[in-house]
């Protein structure tokens, strides 16, 4: 199945090689270096969910990961998987990211296979027939 991934990394190297390993999978890959290029980062709230899987680096310019997922959270944001990576985590924001908005966490160096199996996991968890909203096209 083709699921689609949103993928939110200001650093250019990685943001092409997750994306490119993400496509090489068969997946829809869309990519952005700063959450507030994300053309769902709106007040309306969310009907439908932009895409299967949310992957965000947490330092980012303008917002940071977890602000855009508490941003996005707030107004109903429908992605059902949503992850954050990054190489410097604060005790506080890996526990808050994990126990208050419920992500996958990702150390950065990861290794690319931990990162396809969460993928795997994920696209396992979803329904083959559900119907994502058009507008996430870079």
């Amino acid at each position: 199945m083709k699921i689609r991934v949103m993928v939110f990394e200001d650093n250019l190297f990685l943001r092409s090689l997750i994306s490119e390993f993400l496509s090489r999978r068969g997946h829809e890959v869309v990519s952005y270096s700063d959450p507030t290029e994300c053309p769902i980062l709106r007040d309306e709230p969310c009907l439908k969910a932009c895409a299967d899987v949310l992957l965000s680096d947490v330092y980012m310019p303008n917002m940071t990961g977890l602000q855009f997922i508490e941003h996005q959270r707030k107004k109903g944001c429908r992605i059902p998987h949503v992850a954050l990576m990054s190489g410097v985590w604060t005790p506080k924001e890996r526990d808050y990211a994990k126990k208050k908005i419920g992500c996958k966490i990702f150390d950065k160096p990861f290794r690319f296979e931990e990162l396809g199996r969460w993928i795997d996991e994920c696209e396992n968890q979803i329904n083959p027939n559900r119907v994502l909203v058009d507008e996430p096209v870079h």
